[in-house]
């Protein structure tokens, strides 16, 4: 008898740490970080984000990000040498929109798509920042740039 609590009790701890293992791996992978959490969207990254993160791009995102810079709130991306590529279509699409007048700082990253938007005075630092294809700055108020 002795011996099958014991042997019960030793799958319930074996059980319990892969359960654990398991939980742990679910939540350490995704696209994007800040600090030691995961998203697996670039816009769930800035929704989630506070002043002052650091969004680490873990590999290439295809998505169209739309983001507001909130008043107050200064965030950095750092691509990691890695691409946002505005959304599916080749021929129309954004991979970055912003808007509002807070902070967002560019790291080494790659922007491949129709348009970057910046309306209202959104500050923008590019460092590193590589733009491919036929790509619009806008920035409502000031003046445009086209590169071809």
């Amino acid at each position: 008898m002795r011996k099958k609590k014991w042997s019960l009790l030793m799958t319930l701890i074996i059980l319990s740490m892969i359960f654990n293992m398991v939980l742990t791996f679910a939540d350490s992978s995704g696209p994007i970080k800040i600090g030691s959490t995961y998203y697996p969207t670039l816009n769930a990254a800035l929704a989630a984000a506070v002043d002052g993160d650091t969004i680490v791009l873990l590999q290439d995102v295809t998505e169209i990000v739309v983001y507001t810079v909130l008043p107050n709130k200064n965030l950095r991306i750092d691509g990691q040498g890695h691409t946002i590529y505005g959304g599916t279509n080749p021929d129309f699409s954004c991979a970055l929109r912003l808007s509002g007048e807070g902070t967002l700082i560019l790291k080494d990253i790659t922007l491949k798509g129709q348009n970057l938007v910046m309306t209202k005075p959104a500050y923008m630092e590019m460092i590193g920042l590589s733009v491919l294809g036929k790509v619009n700055v806008f920035s409502e108020g000031l003046s445009r740039w086209d590169w071809p």
